[in-house]
């Protein structure tokens, strides 16, 4: 899943990825988040800052509730609490 929102000649993607790795012996798996951030400039979208999170290994029970909540929480940006203004 990706997500992306441009700011005039910027453009930020949020996303998700999966990562699987079957190197001679052991299989693993990684997931995480990433953050991209774009400038379009000569015409074209160059990656200026680029960043990638893994997620802790979560019990399939708390997977679900994951998924329910936003993954690129913003702590700066949201309705706020009306009653404290």
């Amino acid at each position: 899943m990706v997500a992306v929102r441009t700011l005039g000649d910027i453009a930020v993607a949020n996303g998700t990825y999966v990562l699987h790795h079957k190197p001679d012996q052991a299989r693993w798996t990684k997931k995480g988040v990433f953050t991209h951030v774009f400038e379009k400039t000569h015409g074209g979208w160059v990656c200026i800052n680029s960043q990638r999170t893994k997620l802790p290994k979560t019990p399939a029970a708390s997977t679900k509730s994951l998924q329910r909540r936003d993954a690129f929480p913003h702590p700066f940006i949201g309705k706020g609490d009306k009653g404290s203004q």
